[in-house]
């Protein structure tokens, strides 16, 4: 059997073995489209047995898009280099979050924003001042693991909002410029 579950912001591999003949190892593969896939880690098999034998692994998601389907499979391989696949596993990761850094706080020069762009969405950041009026906005294109500077250095003191907007996702903080 073979299973992969997301759960706060990893996915849990969990596969079992009623016997194994000749089982050198196991590479865990990861796609994102179904087609094209890549190696994330390798796990040794036990040889020859004809006992149960429980696996698990931990994919973090690094290098990954954390939004969307991934899909999984195993590559068993033996001692000879022979090797089979197992039946693949969709995960569902429907993350509402765009996972928000922006500082320092307060500020006086450089504000720094990191993001994660999702879903082949434009981010839209923006900055308005406590009266509404929006004095900053950029359209950034890209996924995964985003990051900006701004220089806040002109603005006058006082407070504003920094936004990130990726699709229907919007992110809001209120940052404070000396």
């Amino acid at each position: 059997t073979f299973d992969a579950a997301y759960n706060d912001g990893k996915v849990n591999l969990n596969w079992q073995t009623a016997s194994e003949i000749n089982n050198d190892y196991f590479d865990i593969e990861r796609s994102i489209n179904g087609s094209e896939w890549v190696s994330i880690g390798k796990v040794e098999g036990h040889g020859n047995s004809y006992v149960t034998h429980n696996y698990t692994d931990i994919d973090n998601l690094e290098g990954a898009i954390p939004s969307g389907t991934i899909y999984y499979r195993l590559k068993q391989v033996d001692f000879n280099g022979k090797f089979s696949y197992s039946d693949i596993k969709a995960v569902n990761i429907n993350n509402t979050v765009l996972n928000t850094v922006i500082y320092p706080n307060p500020t006086n020069n450089i504000l720094n924003l990191r993001w994660t762009g999702m879903n082949g969405n434009s981010s839209i950041l923006k900055i308005t001042n406590m009266a509404g009026v929006e004095i900053y906005n950029q359209t950034v294109v890209g996924n995964g693991k985003m990051q900006k500077q701004i220089d806040v250095s002109s603005y006058p003191s006082g407070s504003y909002s920094a936004q990130i907007i990726n699709g229907d996702i919007k992110t809001s903080e209120t940052i404070q410029k000396y």
